[in-house]
């Protein structure tokens, strides 16, 4: 892997944006309104007692099991506890198809192909596709941010959940990108990157099952807030091994990238 590999990446992240111009902005901007539409639920159905109704909440064993503990009992806290799962949904599927449309689809139709007959590097649509995918989710993560602070959250614990939601977005961009060299089809790498997302939030509910604070708080991004505790503890330091486990979908996309020819995947096509 040298320089050479990625040699037009800029050009190609330029172009990744400009195709996306529409559906970017979509789910980038999502999570913002599902902040606000959280916190008016929670505004309408507690009024001025919103700790009693967390309270609550947080002694029904039903929801208690379904959504885990609150972590703080105001409007910041009950929107972490109530809306994480979609948050995380909305950026992982945005990440996931967003990183798979710009690879695995580009090679399915001969654009990779003929971008390649330019000066390019072998790594460059992975990497410009990456980038993009990241810099989308470092910009859902600082709106998400605003908008909880316009809310009343402190700035420690906004910025924590905003760098958590956005670690948890390319995570799975990162899945994508690992879906697009192990399938032949853009259909194929799409279903591993959905089925992937299904066994995160499989793992996050049976996390809450088992009391919210389970080995699997560190082995499915849909619940990291758990370790960053946002709003409570503020773990920042958590942060460090999610952008470590962030980063390995991706690293294991280069490796299998460069064993693969162009089109191909790692694993054929079954015979029909």
């Amino acid at each position: 892997m040298t320089t050479r590999d990625f040699i037009g990446t800029g050009i190609l992240l330029q172009l990744f944006a400009r195709r996306d111009r529409l559906l970017l902005p979509i789910w980038v901007l999502s999570p913002v309104v599902l902040v606000f539409v959280t916190a008016g639920t929670f505004a309408a159905m507690a009024g001025q007692e919103l700790e009693s109704v967390l309270t609550e909440f947080n002694q029904d064993a039903l929801i208690s099991a379904l959504l885990g503990p609150v972590m703080t009992f105001d409007l910041p806290g009950a929107v972490v506890w109530r809306g994480v799962s979609q948050f995380a949904l909305v950026l992982g599927i945005g990440s996931l198809l967003t990183v798979i449309r710009h690879t695995r689809v580009d090679e399915e139709t001969g654009r990779t192909e003929l971008i390649r007959a330019y000066v390019v590097g072998r790594y460059a649509s992975l990497t410009a596709a990456l980038i993009l995918t990241l810099l989308a989710n470092i910009a859902a993560g600082l709106l998400i941010v605003c908008s909880i602070m316009v809310l009343g959250g402190e700035a420690e614990g906004s910025l924590i959940f905003g760098a958590t939601m956005a670690a948890n977005g390319w995570f799975f961009g990162g899945i994508g990108a690992l879906g697009a060299q192990l399938r032949e089809t853009s259909r194929s790498a799409r279903g591993l990157g959905i089925a992937a997302l299904g066994l995160g939030l499989v793992m996050a509910i049976l996390n809450n099952f088992l009391g919210g604070y389970s080995f699997f708080n560190w082995i499915t991004p849909m619940a990291w807030q758990r370790l960053t505790q946002p709003f409570a503890s503020n773990q920042s330091w958590a942060l460090l091994y999610c952008a470590v486990f962030t980063a390995t979908p991706a690293m294991i996309a280069y490796v299998l990238s460069a064993r693969r020819d162009l089109a191909a995947g790692i694993f054929p096509t079954g015979a029909g």
